[in-house]
């Protein structure tokens, strides 16, 4: 006996439509017979009631293969690192707005992190590691998340890969229009430059966290935002959407760590950090939304034909009634060779 369910009216189906695979016909537009067709093959859901359109159920890497995406990467990186070149020319602005940001961070009550840098500076066994995580794991961490998603949920890795890539631009446009001194680098005032007092202990160079030796190649206006706190963000959010129940839970602590260890070095001010979580929250946010609805707006055009044509999927094929012929409420799920099996 064959059961149908309540709203579902089963479609003109042409001679090639039974197959072992099952075709299923979302018709979403009846006015237009837009439709789209998925087979089970593509889906990780147990039926229906899961969306088989889900990215999460495609494990389709973007176009290029990894050797595409090392170019990508490798190209946004460098470009990127020439336009931080081109943002501290300005020195005395960038010097005057820093202490005009350290004014305001010491208004805001923050003063106490002087002596906390003071403190820490003192204290190799902290003062070390807090300098090597500065030099390094921005270099490290976000690269492995990249290669994370990848490999374990590639349906993810393009909307986090333009994610960081949005956050790092609108960084950049801040670093050229309005270069900042970081606190190490201001006259006057008594903040110490811990990568510098520490650098024998590191491969970082005395002027800047680039390794010894590269440090003309970095700029060290570009306080504002911290970038490093940034891309922690970043770090965290792909980890909650897509981790396990550890990285969900834990995640944040890296960004908090980070944002902890880019003060206390003298790189940042308090206010670079909430700057850079806000530059972090506009990408993470704003950019899976335009991207999602780009992606309707292609499957949509792709995806629409007059009434009355087919949709096929190798062998199987449904003919969609016209608009008029039948009551079928749009959206309705339309299961092809459970319709027309015979019943026992």
């Amino acid at each position: 006996m064959v059961v149908f369910p309540a709203g579902w009216v089963p479609p003109r189906v042409g001679p090639g439509a039974l197959s072992s695979e099952k075709l299923y016909a979302r018709v979403t537009d009846r006015k237009a017979g837009a439709v789209e067709t998925v087979l089970p093959s593509q889906q990780t859901g147990t039926g229906p009631g899961k969306s088989p359109n889900d990215p999460e159920h495609h494990r389709v890497h973007p176009r290029g293969g990894v050797i595409g995406q090392l170019f990508l990467v490798v190209g946004a990186w460098l470009l990127y690192s020439m336009g931080r070149s081109f943002s501290g020319q300005d020195v005395t602005a960038a010097v005057k707005r820093g202490q005009e940001i350290l004014r305001l961070d010491d208004d805001l009550g923050f003063g106490f992190v002087l002596n906390v840098n003071h403190w820490a500076l003192q204290h190799g066994l902290l003062a070390v590691p807090l300098s090597m995580a500065y030099a390094s794991l921005h270099y490290i961490v976000t690269p492995l998340v990249l290669v994370w998603l990848w490999r374990r949920h590639p349906s993810k890795y393009l909307t986090a890969l333009l994610s960081l890539m949005v956050m790092s631009a609108i960084g950049l446009v801040i670093f050229i229009t309005l270069p900042v001194a970081p606190p190490r680098l201001l006259p006057g005032f008594a903040w110490m430059d811990m990568l510098r007092v520490w650098s024998n202990y590191g491969w970082w160079g005395a002027g800047a966290s680039a390794p010894r030796g590269m440090e003309q190649l970095t700029n060290q206006y570009a306080a504002v935002p911290s970038l490093h706190v940034g891309w922690a963000v970043w770090c965290a959010w792909a980890w909650h959407r897509n981790g396990g129940t550890f990285a969900r839970r834990f995640g944040w602590l890296y960004p908090t760590g980070v944002a902890i260890t880019v003060v206390l070095t003298g790189n940042h001010y308090v206010l670079d950090v909430a700057t850079g979580l806000l530059v972090a929250f506009i990408a993470c946010f704003f950019t899976p939304r335009v991207l999602d609805r780009w992606q309707s707006f292609r499957t949509a055009r792709r995806h629409r034909a007059p009434a009355g044509t087919t949709a096929s999927v190798g062998a199987d094929t449904v003919e969609l009634p016209d608009s008029g012929s039948s009551s079928e409420p749009e959206g309705a799920l339309v299961n092809a060779s459970m319709l027309v099996k015979p019943a026992d």
